[in-house]
């Protein structure tokens, strides 16, 4: 028989996840993608203005319903229950520079010959509970999260270089490339402590999400030449999250999460409008075997009055396990390293201010890395907490040309890509 305090829970509860509904089910990609990871997706995903703050960090800290990805060992730490709502902005960068060279064919500058900026939205929610209450011995936790965000913008104009043409500067080509979509995850974790100083964790994702990629070219000279390549691929898959978590003692705890493969297969589309025709679509199945994760961290409390916390995840990404049976052979990639460090400190008034450092390999570069620092602050309101973050980081790599360019308008092949992106979040964490 229910009590009137479950019937209050169950109240809440059911408030929570509308709310999670109505923010989630809207919401377009949480980041802004960059043009290394368009294929496969951005893995630097917003989970909340708690969590990004402190550069992502979560294998050994407990971070509500978005322990499911990080740890769900964690979860154990939930008391009474706790509901976990996000939503961020992000604004990429990106700059194409390919070199000059005078007369001798010596190098002078790098000259920009492209400029994109576009913006990106992003939610999520979690939930997480003690089951105690309730006669199990246990502790649960639902989420919905962003797992591999896909967005990314690329838009440049060809422009006519005799400054005697009329009407100068006219617009020879437009060409595009726009890639959108999120594979998000809805998580199930359950913990169990079997001993005093140790939790056991386990997590079920339903990975689900649509890909959607388009190559435009219009050449208004010859609109024999323009064409309109696009691809839609709406994939699922289910993998799982094992965690541990270790309490040394009572200012040190330990975490240590593998996440397994995760296999996303589906329908994909293929239309192509060449010249003036028709647009014709071709159907396929695809699949896509991602790779699986490895995720280690700490969390160390000083004995400082307030309190401080200091913490540091190291994750292992097995990117070159990759199959992708869209090619014809595999794609080479690089196996991924991610550091990150977080610090938080308590005031005497209750509010927390946080700072994070984050460095993490491209898999699809070996050269090129992502160095960001965050940082943000949380305010008591009401009977929780609101949030926020900021985010700053910046690549440099080479890259080829989206698009081949007429006869003496670029003398390089490759381009220097400069790529700079911000993000600003904002959660609210409240427990009941």
């Amino acid at each position: 028989m229910l009590t009137r305090s479950h019937k209050r829970d169950a109240r809440r509860l059911a408030a929570a996840l509308a709310l999670a509904a109505a923010l989630c089910l809207p919401a377009a990609a949480a980041m802004a993608g960059s043009a290394l990871n368009y294929v496969y997706g951005e893995p630097e995903t917003f989970l909340g203005g708690e969590i990004n703050a402190m550069a992502g960090t979560g294998a050994a800290v407990y971070r509500g319903g978005m322990s499911n990805v990080l740890n769900p060992a964690l979860l154990t730490e939930a008391e009474g229950f706790r509901f976990d709502a996000g939503m961020s902005l992000g604004q990429r960068h990106e700059d194409r520079f390919t070199p000059l060279f005078d007369t001798f064919e010596s190098y002078v500058t790098d000259t920009a010959i492209a400029s994109n900026r576009n913006h990106y939205f992003g939610t999520g929610f979690g939930f997480a509970g003690d089951m105690a209450r309730y006669g199990l011995p246990i502790s649960c936790a639902l989420s919905l999260t962003d797992r591999y965000t896909f967005a990314y913008d690329f838009q440049e104009d060809v422009r006519d270089p005799d400054s005697f043409s009329d009407p100068r500067d006219s617009i020879l080509e437009e060409r595009k490339v726009a890639v959108d979509g999120t594979l998000r995850d809805l998580s199930l974790g359950v913990a169990w402590k079997p001993a005093e100083r140790i939790s056991l964790g386990a997590a079920v994702h339903y990975a689900f999400g649509t890909r959607e990629e388009q190559y435009l070219r219009r050449d208004f000279q010859n609109t024999a030449n323009s064409s309109d390549r696009m691809y839609d691929f709406d994939m699922s898959g289910i993998n799982a999250t094992l965690g541990v978590d270790v309490k040394v003692d009572e200012r040190l705890t330990l975490g240590f999460a593998w996440e397994t493969p995760l296999t996303v297969d589906g329908d994909m589309d293929t239309t192509l409008t060449a010249g003036d025709g028709l647009p014709a679509t071709t159907g396929s199945e695809a699949e896509v075997k991602y790779p699986s994760r490895f995720r280690a961290g700490l969390a160390y409390y000083p004995r400082t009055e307030p309190r401080t916390l200091f913490t540091v995840d190291f994750e292992i990404a097995a990117w070159s396990d990759i199959e992708d049976d869209r090619f014809e052979s595999d794609p080479v990639l690089e196996d991924t390293y991610d550091v990150r460090i977080g610090l938080q400190h308590i005031f005497y008034n209750g509010v927390p201010m946080r700072f994070g450092f984050r460095h993490v390999d491209s898999y699809a570069d070996s050269e090129a890395a992502r160095t960001t620092f965050s940082a943000g602050i949380g305010k008591p309101l009401a009977a929780g907490m609101i949030d926020f973050s900021v985010e700053l980081g910046k690549t440099t790599f080479d890259q080829g040309h989206w698009f081949d360019y007429p006869a003496g308008f670029v003398s390089a092949p490759i381009a220097k890509v400069e790529e700079t992106f911000f993000r600003f979040g904002a959660g609210y964490v409240v427990n009941f």
